[in-house]
């Protein structure tokens, strides 16, 4: 399956599509990285939360990490940002948790 259909696929599937972010964006669970890598150029500032640091490693040596994201190696639940972010986006765990769980974050 050529890539641009499997993205399209995925924006259509999950209804997330980093093409239209804008701003400050915190990504919590870095996956493989796929909205951050193909997240608009109007996001200034990105954040990747990820508590993995296999997962880390992996999309750094796949070379899915740029230099001007800043990936920190933490659990969400204790992460603090040091700034306010336009867009959050929890990663596939999401569903896997009550809502008031995640409302915590």
């Amino acid at each position: 399956m050529p890539d641009s259909l499997w993205q399209n696929i995925y924006w259509h599937h999950n209804g997330v599509d980093s093409r239209n972010y804008a701003g400050s964006v915190l990504y919590v669970g870095m996956g493989s990285c796929f909205l951050p890598r193909t997240q608009s150029p109007r996001v200034t500032h990105t954040v990747i939360v990820e508590i993995d640091p296999l997962v880390i490693v992996f999309n750094q040596a796949k070379g899915h990490v740029r230099d001007e994201w800043v990936v920190v190696q933490h659990d969400a639940w204790h992460y603090v940002p040091d700034t306010l972010f336009d867009v959050i986006v929890l990663d596939i765990w999401y569903g896997q948790e009550s809502q008031s769980r995640v409302d915590q974050l």
